[in-house]
């Protein structure tokens, strides 16, 4: 399970829960958002995502990934880049993620990544950052809930001016060197963070890797204290 005070206001904390263990759901403590593996008895949303299997031995995990995809992360080993991993990212390597994330967002018009959210999770000892760089300048990075069992993604993004063709390259490249580095970690899942329902579209890109669909059920606990306080927020 995984526990996180997403945001403090007087009085009051708001936790986001996890329950990826399979352990029952409680609904105390001022929880304002969970995810289980089983529904609840009231209101969800449905999460659909694919995990890949970590206990594979590397060679089996790497023989998962479709053969397009396998000579593509060969190709990035031919550039030249540097892939790197931080439980505990330093303040302005956390900076520079943020800025760049929110110009991405904007671009895509998506969400961005929340700084107290994000900081919250740091606090909880559940987040993770990767990236690769080349010339010591970030190029790709990603982001992860992590519990020492499994990772899920978060966000994933990409900087600077690089040809798509080679950050496609790279970005793949990311993905496997997270997947080695959480399994040299102990990690048992490799969560890919999302995927669209069944019969609303493919995600090509993180099928290409292998994993296994799974299902989880959202629930957004409506509280009308943290209604007001946003509606006086805004």
């Amino acid at each position: 399970m995984i526990e996180v005070i997403t945001r403090k206001i007087p009085l009051i904390s708001q936790k986001e829960v996890w329950y990826y263990d399979g352990s029952p759901v409680e609904l105390a403590g001022r929880i304002f958002f969970y995810e289980a593996m089983q529904p609840p008895a009231r209101p969800y949303e449905e999460f659909h995502t694919l995990w890949s299997s970590l206990e594979l031995a590397e060679d089996a995990l790497h023989r998962q990934i479709s053969d397009t995809f396998r000579y593509h992360i060969r190709k990035a080993q031919q550039i030249d880049h540097k892939p790197w991993f931080a439980f505990d990212p330093s303040d302005d390597v956390l900076e520079r993620f943020l800025d760049t994330q929110k110009s991405f967002a904007m671009a895509k018009e998506i969400m961005p990544f929340g700084r107290s959210r994000l900081h919250a999770m740091i606090r909880a000892g559940c987040f993770c950052l990767t990236g690769v760089s080349i010339a010591n300048q970030p190029m790709i990075y990603h982001a992860y809930l992590a519990d020492g069992a499994i990772a899920r993604l978060l966000s994933s993004h990409h900087v600077g001016e690089q040809p798509d063709t080679i950050r496609g390259y790279l970005n793949k490249s990311l993905h496997w060197y997270d997947m080695l580095f959480f399994k040299s970690h102990g990690y048992v899942t490799y969560d890919w963070g999302g995927v669209p329902k069944p019969g609303e579209g493919r995600t090509f890109f993180k099928e290409s890797f292998g994993g296994q669909p799974k299902v989880f059920y959202n629930y957004t606990v409506q509280n009308v204290v943290y209604k007001a306080f946003d509606y006086l927020r805004s």
